[in-house]
């Protein structure tokens, strides 16, 4: 499977785990070779927000976001944690 032939608006987040992206959504988790560096550009065109080191989160799934406590909160209910180093770049306001 390639980043292609994944309906990227379905997907919630994308996570690196070792040299593999999953692509993760309420329903499904597709596994390909890669990494966040070599698909950035494309995931950034989707709507995808990178917010760490192993994590891009896309912008329509987010529910709700507390600067204070450094999390996204997904419609799906899962939360992601925001780097503080990323916290300091991302608009929370824009993300919603």
């Amino acid at each position: 499977m390639t980043i292609q032939e994944i309906d990227l608006s379905l997907v919630e987040y994308v996570e690196v785990r070792g040299h593999y992206l999953y692509f993760i959504s309420d329903n499904f988790e597709h596994k390909i070779r890669g990494s966040l560096r070599q698909n950035y550009e494309i995931l950034e065109n989707k709507e995808f927000l990178r917010v760490n080191k192993s994590t891009m989160v896309n912008k329509n799934h987010v529910e709700d976001t507390r600067k204070k406590s450094r999390y996204l909160y997904l419609k799906s209910g899962k939360c992601i944690e925001i780097s503080r180093r990323k916290l300091k770049i991302i608009d929370l306001k824009k993300v919603i």
